[in-house]
């Protein structure tokens, strides 16, 4: 009787504390132009971690042992008990690029919609976050003074109106949005090329004087880069001026975009890449373009809570650089695989925290 007097008291709790959650959090699919995609095969990502952020700061998920409902579900949770968190500093834009196997670099840029605000800010900035030990948890951004300033964002509009000198003068950078990393060069890039680099900050390239051509992300595979090293920076992919569907990572061939779906609710979706073909992708035998006429494996992976302060990226990352973003059970292992599972840390870093451990935590009580 007490047993069923203490869940029933947890049901209470639950309902007051989450009155209308979402349907879409625990969804299987999407449908997108008519069609659907199913939810990703979660045991071939067993090895990754899902990075999602927002203005304010970035969570780090493990995404093995979940289904894509459980981890989106406890995803949501973490964000919702953020809201407190830099609640009242700027919210610029935020853009994730791969650093190293344990660290992301985050890029800052202006929110053009809030200009005129308060506390707006035009700077575009870089912060490289240690992800190790980040776990499911909200990581805070630092504050801006631990920021490597860029230089300043400017839309379009308005950067065609300075001179050449003022453009010079104000380290201006058009449409900071299409900007993208390059690992080997360690510069920030634009196209036509205007970069920065960024160690010295020093601004060069043919395209200072002028505006990226398109309006979506630029990105870039960091595995491809660290093998073809010089010949990497032929492998930026976007698809135009297409803002309905845009590209947020390349990772040996596989890619996230994401995508307006029925109602204009912005999901994530993977494009898994023919497992036979990634050694030649990487090693430059086949580009991406060679593998658009290659069927298509695309899944449902996230809802994006904007309503949360979600940003409209993701990004994934295995445990270890030596790891496949993709490990299919059965499949035959060579010596750089076991060398790679020796190194690898046994067992998840951290557990889910179970549902009513989150709610104790949140309550500051145990539960009864």
């Amino acid at each position: 009787m007490a047993a069923v007097w203490k869940w029933s008291l947890f049901l209470g709790i639950l309902t007051l504390l989450h009155p209308s959650m979402p349907e879409s959090t625990s969804t299987d699919s999407v449908t997108i132009r008519g069609k659907t995609y199913g939810s990703c095969n979660m045991v071939e990502l067993d090895n990754n971690f899902l990075h999602v952020v927002t203005c304010h700061g970035y969570i780090r998920f493990p995404m093995r042992g979940h289904s894509v409902a459980s981890m989106n579900a406890a995803i949501d949770r973490i964000l919702e008990g953020s809201q407190h968190v830099n609640a009242n500093s700027s919210c610029p834009q935020i853009k994730m690029f791969y650093y190293n196997a344990s660290a992301i670099m985050f890029m800052r840029y202006p929110d053009f919609e809030k200009t005129g605000e308060v506390e707006y800010d035009d700077s575009v900035a870089y912060w490289i976050g240690n992800l190790e030990d980040k776990e499911c948890r909200f990581n805070p951004f630092p504050p801006k003074s631990q920021w490597t300033v860029l230089g300043r964002g400017f839309n379009q509009t308005e950067f065609e109106k300075l001179t050449n000198q003022e453009k010079l003068e104000k380290k201006a950078m058009c449409k900071p949005r299409t900007w993208f990393y390059n690992l080997h060069r360690n510069l920030f890039l634009s196209f036509p090329e205007h970069s920065v680099d960024s160690q010295n900050l020093t601004h060069s390239g043919e395209g200072r004087m002028k505006c990226p051509r398109y309006d979506d992300p630029l990105q870039e595979d960091p595995i491809k880069c660290k093998v073809l090293k010089e010949n990497c920076d032929q492998q930026r992919v976007n698809y135009g001026n297409n803002v309905r569907s845009f590209i947020n990572q390349i990772y040996e061939g596989h890619y996230i975009f994401s995508k307006f779906s029925v109602n204009n609710i912005m999901v994530a979706v993977f494009r898994r890449m023919e497992l036979t073909l990634v050694k030649d992708y990487i090693n430059g035998q086949l580009n991406w373009y060679d593998l658009l006429n290659v069927n298509e494996d695309h899944c449902f992976l996230r809802r994006y809570r904007e309503d949360l302060g979600e940003q409209l990226q993701v990004y994934m990352l295995p445990d270890l650089e030596c790891q496949p973003l993709i490990e299919v059970s059965g499949q035959r292992k060579t010596f750089d695989d076991i060398r790679c599972q020796l190194q690898r840390i046994q067992g998840l870093r951290c557990e889910v925290m179970p549902l009513w451990k989150f709610y104790e935590t949140k309550l500051k009580r145990p539960m009864i």
